[in-house]
């Protein structure tokens, strides 16, 4: 198992948040936030995964008062 994933937490991809719910490798079943689940391929969500935690987060807006 070289994969980032666990079964009951969070991640997220390009279609949005989803929680994992199995992993039977190579796939896992996950359930996006709108209630629809989807077999994924654990290998290519790993890399969609990685590249989530490595693109730099907007800057905030200034406060003003």
């Amino acid at each position: 198992m070289d994969h980032p994933f666990e079964v009951g937490k969070e991640y997220r991809n390009r279609d949005g948040r989803y929680e994992v719910l199995a992993i039977e490798e190579p796939k896992m079943r996950v359930r996006y936030e709108d209630g629809s689940e989807m077999n994924l391929t654990i290998s290519v969500q790993a890399y969609s995964w990685q590249m989530w935690q490595n693109m730099p987060l907007p800057e905030s807006p200034p406060v003003t008062e």
